[in-house]
């Protein structure tokens, strides 16, 4: 190992959600669980002994749920944890009444995981060096409102130890955890969990992380013809996430560049979003308060943003960055709702007008809210820009 290598632990505990426990993700359907079709989990990758991410087989997290991960997780030393859902629209619901009924049996449930998954990684600890893959051309992603694919590449950090084991993949990928509609009733991770098996199988011992990208906009096969069917079809099914599944990992295991992971830097910073609110005369919150985070890695940049924010945005935001290779991650830290972009505003649709009474906010948040957004992420760049001058 060399000086540009950090300590790294990573490890994945399931939790239990019971038979007729309410699922989110979708207004018309009809059923609670009727059992567990793959493990939900909480996973969590420790680095340098200081920082945790921790993703959760959950549609999506009340940021009040993140602080509580967050306080047990520095009760054991460390700094600070970022909190993601994975998104998948057939897990439990556990967002504190946002996308669901809230089932607290679930909820407690994935907070000892979650807290169990964190132990166990910063136990596991050993050092690693790190190479980055980046692939695009998978023929997946699709953009919802405008009606066409989009070139959404899989992004991956593999974490490698001195005897040249893979300890951790983090992978990320910008597109809806979809693929099972709202007829399944079968909790499930949706393709993340495939994907997250496959590098499992090829890496024996590894741990895979997946985040969800900046999808507010972009899903996967729902362009398909039989996909306006009620049932979906075949592009709707467990088979189908297993097919997508499969080609995430299989390009997020392609050769990939070593990079440095010096000056690991973790650093969060509030922000507060404005919403326009239905009925302006009723009482009721006029801001939704929270925060986004940047991970510094080195030669690698990693932001998370919260809620659902589009991906053309977050890729602009990209170009921020002061290093030549990064992501931007969302559903970290809380989802309230959406963060289209400014433009979408114009063009109205369903996550600008409407999902927000699904997530049980007075409005949709304020055309300026990408903007506010990435203001304070500019904000986290300089301060981490600061710490390594």
């Amino acid at each position: 190992m060399t000086d540009q290598a950090i300590t790294v632990g990573a490890a994945t505990v399931e939790f239990d959600v019971a038979v007729g426990t309410p699922m989110a993700g979708y207004i018309a359907r009809e059923h609670p669980s009727a059992g567990t079709h793959d493990p939900v989990t909480a996973r969590a990758l420790v680095l340098a002994g200081s920082y945790a991410i921790v993703a959760v087989d959950v549609c999506v997290l009340h940021e009040e749920t993140c602080a509580v991960i967050r306080r047990d997780a520095r009760e054991i030393g460390l700094e600070d944890v970022v909190v993601c859902a994975t998104h998948t629209h057939s897990g439990p619901s556990v967002g504190c009444g946002r996308v669901g009924v809230h089932d607290e049996r679930a909820h407690a449930a994935m907070l000892r995981a979650a807290g169990e998954a964190i132990r166990r990684a910063h136990e596991s600890a050993e050092p690693c060096r790190a190479e980055l893959v980046e692939q695009y051309d998978l023929a997946i992603a699709y953009h919802r409102r405008h009606g066409h694919t989009v070139d959404v590449p899989i992004r991956a950090i593999r974490f490698i130890n001195a005897r040249d084991s893979v300890v951790a993949v983090w992978a990320n990928f910008a597109c809806h955890p979809v693929v099972l509609d709202a007829t399944n009733i079968l909790v499930s991770a949706d393709y993340p969990g495939y994907l997250r098996a496959s590098l499992e199988r090829r890496y024996v011992g590894a741990t895979c992380l997946f985040t969800t990208g900046a999808a507010g906009e972009v899903n996967s096969g729902h362009h398909a013809s039989d996909s306006l069917r009620p049932t979906g079809g075949a592009s709707r099914s467990f088979q189908r996430a297993s097919e997508i599944g499969d080609v995430l990992a299989t390009a997020a295991a392609r050769p990939g560049r070593s990079t440095s992971l010096a000056h690991v830097r973790l650093v969060s910073e509030d922000v507060e979003l404005r919403y326009e609110s239905d009925s302006p005369s009723t009482p009721g919150p006029t801001h939704w308060r929270g925060r986004v985070s940047v991970l510094s890695l080195g030669s690698a940049t990693v932001v998370f943003l919260p809620g659902e924010p589009f991906n053309e945005w977050a890729e602009l935001l990209l170009q921020q960055i002061p290093t030549p290779w990064g992501f931007v991650t969302g559903y970290a830290d809380g989802v309230p709702g959406y963060l289209p972009s400014r433009g979408a505003f114009d063009e109205g649709g369903y996550e600008v007008d409407a999902a927000h009474r699904y997530y049980g906010a007075p409005g949709a948040f304020a055309s300026d809210c990408s903007v506010v957004a990435s203001q304070a992420v500019e904000r986290a760049l300089e301060r981490i820009s600061e710490m390594e001058v």
